[in-house]
């Protein structure tokens, strides 16, 4: 790695880690640095804090964290090679001539060739569609779903033959080896060879954010089960995170502040040839955490287009907790039944379609009319709907929120606020229990001090007056301090005899431990504890604070030989430094 190392620091130069994170997460400024919802985890309130001035990120509840090779490493889920290749052609940055390891080099060979394997599939495929015999069908089938040519190009759609070594063929041909074609999925091995796993299917590519294809969708002409079929999971592909038309649609998302959310590739192509960019769909999967965790860096709202049939309602259902969990207002479409977005909007019109979209309610209204719609109005009924609702309630952060979805559920179900209240009053003190020790409310600096303590003190002037703390060079940390402290503070050191100076950001590259990382960054955030003319004192103090530590392990020692002379001279020794602090 250290062949690269020149190219790590230019990259660091050029970027800008808050205009990075910005893409990808909602930022705001907050002091000195910027703070958003995490998109490692779910939460609700923001923890996740990107330093401009240090360019790096730390999220006070997961504790991941690090620089900008860090961040995109996490995000892509990519090694750090194809990390490096991807910011250094982000940023103009040449990489010099040289190897990773072997292992490293090898896994990142194996991805590159991956993603282009992908590429020279979605060429062929797209070939076929186009092609002025194999393709008809294919073309007609789009051209009656009023598909335009703008929407069929910029999507990369294609068409696999009804044939069983069409692409196979091909891959041969362009001299790719089949083994790792069978590992992107796209081709399927038998005992005495391969043969294509798309046929008779149009077909849709699927990209990450950067735009690589990861894997593909084809849905069938015919009777064929299954009507979709999608890449199996492998390294490129992770279908609970991917969002199909993500990529395409990211500037319309932001622009409009609001994401829709539709089932299909088709529902998601239909709204886009009526003018619509903000919407995604999922991979024929129920929508996940890792989805809505994607979508909230982007989007203000989601809008979430559900069917009208039972399973419709379930997935509605089943959505809520995940949208409340990680902190994205939504809303819910019903369509009428028998219709989808594509049906709906071809039929209908983009106006009539968005006069939908305006009139979508809250997800928590949408459930509270699916459970009310269910039941005779019993007392019992009304009672079991609303325990139903009260973890819903409680996991709302927004008081405000929470008390106008109380109002609403009592005037729904009839009942009185008070008692609505009570029972949220005991299902927050069930999950005060769970959580206790969860200090995310108090803020995670406050949090961060209060864990600390005096070595919190003892970082902070190091970081921020490491002329001073240079003084206490000869103190016996490893004594008088936590052992992640005293990895620290070694590293200083360290790094001072290295350089003559230290500047407190460079020390991350002498840590080992991944917690003395956490505790750094968190020390690194946090502002100064000590006004200028108090540093002085404060090094005093530290520098008693050892003396203390020495005279009573040397109290401890002479008791245990039972030297009494000594004992008797320690403890006078120990009677004048109480007197002075006294004084």
């Amino acid at each position: 790695m250290a062949l690269f190392q020149d190219a790590k620091d230019e990259i660091k130069r050029r970027s800008d880690l808050v205009d990075l994170v910005s893409q990808f997460v909602k930022l705001k400024k907050s002091g000195r640095n910027y703070i958003g919802l995490c998109p490692f985890h779910g939460e609700k309130t923001p923890s996740f804090t990107v330093s401009s001035e240090r360019q790096f990120f730390h999220c006070f509840g997961c504790k991941k964290g690090g620089d900008v090779f860090a961040f995109w490493m996490e995000y892509h889920r990519v090694p750090f090679p194809e990390a490096l290749k991807d910011l250094a052609r982000r940023y103009g940055v040449d990489l010099p001539e040289g190897s990773f390891s072997v292992a490293d080099k090898k896994k990142a060979d194996i991805r590159e060739k991956l993603f282009s394997i992908n590429e020279t599939a979605a060429s062929y495929f797209a070939a076929l569609l186009h092609h002025k015999v194999h393709g008809s069908n294919a073309r007609d089938y789009l051209e009656k779903r009023g598909l335009s040519q703008e929407i069929i190009y910029s999507y990369k759609l294609g068409y696999a033959a009804g044939q069983w070594e069409g692409l196979v063929s091909h891959l041969r041909r362009s001299g790719i080896d089949l083994g790792l074609a069978a590992q992107s999925g796209l081709i399927i091995s038998k005992n005495d060879g391969y043969y294509d796993r798309f046929r008779g299917r149009v077909i849709f590519p699927i990209s990450n954010l950067t735009g690589q294809i990861v894997g593909f969708g084809g849905r069938s002409l015919d009777d064929s089960l299954p009507k979709y079929l999608n890449s199996p999971e492998g390294s490129l592909f992770h279908k609970g995170e991917l969002l199909y038309g993500l990529h395409e649609s990211l500037t319309a998302i932001r622009e409009a502040g609001r994401v829709i959310i539709v089932e299909g590739y088709m529902d998601c192509l239909a709204l886009r040839c009526h003018g619509i960019g903000e919407v995604v769909a999922v991979l024929g999967t129920a929508l996940t955490e890792g989805h809505v965790r994607r979508l909230k860096g982007f989007a203000l709202e989601a809008f979430v287009v559900f069917d009208s049939d039972d399973a419709g309602r379930a997935a509605a259902i089943k959505s809520l907790p995940l949208f409340l969990n990680e902190g994205l207002a939504a809303r819910a479409v019903a369509l009428p039944e028998g219709d989808d977005p594509d049906s709906y909007i071809r039929e209908k019109g983009r106006s009539r379609f968005l006069e939908l979209i305006e009139a979508a309610p809250p997800l928590f209204d949408f459930l509270l009319n699916l459970k009310i719609e269910r039941i005779s109005g019993l007392p019992e009924e009304k009672v079991a709907v609303m325990r139903e609702l009260m973890p819903i309630l409680c996991r709302l952060s927004d008081d405000a929120l929470c008390s106008l979805y109380v109002r609403r559920l009592s005037q729904r179900l009839e009942m009185s606020e008070a008692v609505i209240w009570r029972e949220v009053k005991k299902e927050h003190a069930g999950l005060g229990r769970e959580n206790e020790g969860n200090c995310e409310s108090q803020g995670p600096l406050m949090h961060v001090a209060n864990d600390y303590g005096s070595d919190f003190h003892i970082l902070n002037l190091m970081v921020y007056y490491p002329e001073s703390f240079l003084e206490l060079k000869n103190c016996k940390w490893p004594m008088l301090t936590g052992p992640v402290t005293a990895e620290i503070i070694s590293a200083f050191f360290e790094l001072f005899e290295r350089k003559g100076k230290v500047v407190p950001g460079e020390l991350a590259g002498l840590l080992q431990s991944e917690e003395a990382n956490n505790r750094l960054r968190e020390i690194l955030l946090h502002p100064c504890l000590f006004p200028e003319e108090s540093v002085s004192q404060a090094v005093m103090d530290f520098k008693e604070r050892e003396q203390k530590i020495l005279l009573k392990e040397r109290i401890r020692d002479a008791k245990e030989r039972g030297d009494l002379a000594e004992l008797n001279s320690l403890l006078k020794l120990k009677g004048r430094m109480n007197r002075r602090e006294l004084h």
